[in-house]
């Protein structure tokens, strides 16, 4: 079956809706980087902090060409997610600055811009994703600045290191992003996270998203990945397209064969949290379903979606505890394209469909979604913009439970 293409649903054909909110993205990023509020930082950061908001914000004032070059470096996914983790609380914040520093210094760089600015406090470490690496400097780098020739690093005792020339001693250089499918070029699996925001943790079966490879190879995880991948594009062929813009990178939290986890952030969208589980279907279903959250996160910054009160709490049908009303939001809005992905296969009579699991996954999935677009049609106060996405899951909804297979009829009474 072809499932209904409505607002930021399942993509159509052309649907270009994903990738215009993620354009949109870096300008909304490097906005509230020059805005933010100093306040709260230790004082050797903020003052590292203005010093740079200050240069930038005149760059991109006065040079055009570089105002370009400046919005593809807030494009950059560590940069956006901790520019965008600026207004957190101070600890968070802190950290938020002293990630986002040096990353951006070679950002800019890797852009094209050679303006006389620098991160002036040391760092340890540094994720280099445009060169599928990441630092560790031992000792600590004292500074990092934009050169002629690009980024330049100066190492304990004053010596400068360009980052393009062979790392010199006390310089470990490591491969520590990982290509997963020909299909997604872009996509990594990463072995180093400098998202701000991956201790803090809001499902109560939960404890943050420590990196952890589980102990499993680096290929396991890439190849579940491509396995679940290619399960996507087999049952909804519109979706690797946009997948190439909300699918960014992959951080590995663990191997669990019984529970599957994964989470993403508002500020990070792009950026998913996934364990590893030995059922591809299992690992298309939260690709799926953190993708959805980054598109509607993706919105979120830019046009409000629902009007109720944070602090309204309802039942939801995905989770233990009482959640926002923008959580079943949420909620809905990623399972019902997962129950889209079972009608895909189904469809195909691919042969993962044959267990019987499937089946019982597929109903609970749909019945599931019909328990959350109650809730919201009971509660949600959408916005002209919500309205519209909330109409587009509940007609995907209804089309996907008439193409489904009526339930098992129960046994009779003896």
């Amino acid at each position: 079956m072809t499932a209904p293409r409505g607002f930021l649903a399942l993509p159509g054909p052309g649907d270009d809706t994903a990738r215009a909110l993620a354009d949109r993205l870096p300008t909304i990023a490097f906005r509230r980087f020059v805005a933010a509020d100093r306040r709260g930082l230790a004082a050797a950061t903020a003052r590292a902090l203005q010093a740079l908001q200050r240069a930038l914000y005149e760059l991109a004032t006065r040079d055009p060409g570089a105002r370009a070059a400046i919005g593809r470096a807030f494009a950059d996914l560590d940069v956006q997610s901790a520019a965008l983790a600026l207004d957190a609380p101070p600890p968070i914040a802190e950290d938020a600055v002293r990630t986002l520093g040096p990353r951006l210094v070679v950002a800019l760089a890797d852009h094209g811009v050679r303006a006389p600015l620098a991160w002036p406090l040391p760092f340890t470490t540094l994720a280099d994703p445009t060169r599928d690496r990441a630092l560790t400097f031992t000792p600590a780098a004292t500074a990092i600045g934009l050169g002629r020739d690009g980024a330049i690093v100066t190492l304990a005792g004053g010596v400068a290191w360009p980052l393009d020339a062979a790392p010199p001693a006390g310089v470990a250089a490591r491969v520590a992003f990982h290509p997963v499918s020909d299909a997604l070029p872009a996509l990594r699996l990463a072995e180093v996270d400098g998202n701000p925001l991956r201790v803090v943790e809001a499902h109560p079966d939960k404890a943050g998203n420590a990196l952890e490879l589980g102990g499993r190879p680096v290929a396991a995880w890439t190849d579940a990945l491509a396995d679940a991948l290619a399960l996507i594009a087999a049952a909804v062929p519109t979706l690797p397209a946009e997948l190439a813009v909300t699918l960014r990178r992959i951080v590995p939290v663990g191997v669990d064969d019984e529970r599957h986890l994964s989470c993403s952030y508002r500020e990070a969208p792009g950026l998913v949290y996934l364990s590893l589980h030995p059922n591809p279907l299992t690992m298309a279903e939260a690709l799926v379903h953190e993708t959805q959250h980054a598109k509607l996160n993706a919105l979120s910054w830019q046009d409000p979606i629902l009007d109720n009160p944070p602090e309204q709490l309802v039942d939801s049908p995905a989770r233990p505890d009482p959640r926002p009303v923008m959580g079943v939001l949420l909620a809905v809005h990623a399972f019902v394209p997962v129950a889209a992905l079972h009608a895909g296969l189904a469809a195909l009579d691919h042969a993962i469909t044959r267990d019987p699991w499937f089946a019982r996954r597929r109903r609970d999935v749909l019945a599931g979604n019909a328990e959350g677009l109650a809730v919201l049609a009971a509660h949600a106060r959408p916005t002209p913009t919500g309205a519209r996405v909330i109409a587009a899951l509940a007609a995907m909804h209804d089309e996907l439970v008439a193409a489904a297979p009526a339930a098992p009829a129960a046994p009779a009474a003896p």
